[in-house]
């Protein structure tokens, strides 16, 4: 077989040096070159695995503080509209207490006007009953000529303007 093998040109020895050969180098880079680079692999999967497992959980966070904020902005808005809410109520309470005052105030003014003009007409009828007592008592002097009695004649004109009114 040495001589067959001899005769395509192949050297069984050199292919069995070759063959150590490789197997000592193959040992060699296992041991040297193949373990370090594959630690190294191993640690850098690792590193971009945490990477990633780190990307996920800011994701997470951020989708997490969106939605926070999102909750926040809806209550703000909802306090924000109570809050108008019970200022437009308080606006309408100040509003009818407002007007309730000013009616009871026109009421009062409007009682106080008719009480002074129903003192005034009171007074004026007053005046014009003591003109006219003076005036027929001067009419009727001229007419009758001479003064009646004062008390009397008073009494007695007071009942006649009663009489007549």
């Amino acid at each position: 077989m040495e001589q067959g093998l001899a005769a395509l040109g192949i050297d069984v020895r050199s292919i069995v040096f070759q063959l150590i050969n490789f197997a000592i180098l193959f040992w060699i880079l296992q041991r040297f070159a193949f373990r370090p680079l594959l630690k190294i692999l191993k640690d850098r999967q690792e590193k971009i695995s945490e990477s990633l497992q780190m990307a996920s959980e800011v994701s997470k966070s951020k989708e997490e503080a969106k939605r926070q904020q999102k909750l926040v902005v809806l209550k703000a808005r909802q306090e924000a509209e109570k809050i108008v809410q019970q200022a437009t109520l308080q606006s309408k309470t100040i509003i009818a207490d407002a007007e309730a005052k000013a009616v009871s105030q026109v009421q009062k003014m409007k009682d106080a006007a008719q009480q002074e003009i129903q003192r005034d007409v009171i007074a004026a009828q007053s005046g014009l009953r003591q003109q006219a007592i003076g005036l027929v008592l001067q009419a009727t002097k001229k007419v009758i000529g001479e003064k009646l009695v004062a008390d009397h004649d008073e009494e007695f004109i007071t009942k006649a303007l009663d009489e007549a009114i």
